[in-house]
């Protein structure tokens, strides 16, 4: 089964149980990167979709993000007053490359830059923790790929960009266990959106399956597909009643 048709099937089992979830004492809110935005243009005027707040900052780094809270949404904490939100925190991406011009590059082999990030989300905890009606989730940062980025926007040597895609793999599983880790301190846990993106194959030799992250189901290495937007924006949808109650 293809990855669309399996993305298809997972969307048609999974949407009628949309209708179980009941009133949501916590308000939903996002703080994302651009990849937020394909979920948030998927979302339709009915419950739970439009009860999430989506505070989009594309481009950004978990350092800017948590900049901006300390500046911004500190304000909004205080002004809701008694009222409970969970701010579910879905960054890294842009944290691990840098872009120049259209193209994106891989920040540095050294894992030195998955200890910075994994500190600087650790910041935003020891942040928002001083804010009792703030719960906090971290969600875990989907893989994304240099190549098929730079390959879509005609990069002449694409190909240079293949072994970077791999280390970028292994740097993206580092930063995913620990926020594995961060969720299992709060008490909370994760869609594992990874697993939407993984084909499997049959090897004919031994029937063994393989499997492998394809990014079939993106629009350029880096942003969902609509497909994949909403099945992801319904994972997050059906996790509202534990989330946000």
């Amino acid at each position: 089964m293809s990855l669309i048709s399996k993305a298809e099937k997972n969307l048609t089992n999974l949407s009628p149980r949309l209708e179980n979830v009941g009133t949501l004492k916590n308000i939903p809110v996002v703080l994302s990167d651009s990849k937020g935005r394909y979920l948030k243009d998927q979302t339709v005027d009915k419950h739970p979709e439009r009860k999430i707040v989506w505070w989009i900052h594309s481009g950004t780094t978990v350092q800017q993000n948590l900049q901006w809270l300390q500046e911004k949404a500190v304000k909004t904490f205080q002004d809701l007053g008694q009222i409970h939100i969970t701010l579910f925190i879905w960054l890294g991406t842009c944290d691990l490359t840098f872009k120049t011009g259209k193209y994106i590059f891989l920040k540095s082999s050294d894992f030195q830059v998955v200890t910075d990030l994994c500190q600087d989300l650790r910041d935003i905890y020891t942040f928002i923790h001083k804010f009792p009606t703030v719960r906090l989730i971290f969600l875990q940062v989907p893989f994304y790929s240099i190549y098929w980025w730079n390959k879509f926007h005609n990069h002449p040597d694409p190909d240079q960009f293949l072994k970077k895609d791999d280390i970028l793999h292994e740097q993206l599983l580092e930063v995913n266990k620990y926020i594995i880790t961060l969720n299992e301190f709060l008490g909370q846990n994760s869609p594992a959106f990874n697993l939407d993106i993984l084909a499997s194959r049959k090897r004919h030799y031994d029937l063994q399956t393989s499997y492998r992250t394809s990014f079939a189901l993106y629009l350029d290495g880096i942003h969902p597909s609509p497909t994949l937007a909403k099945l992801w924006l319904l994972r997050l949808c059906l996790r509202l009643n534990k989330d946000c109650n």
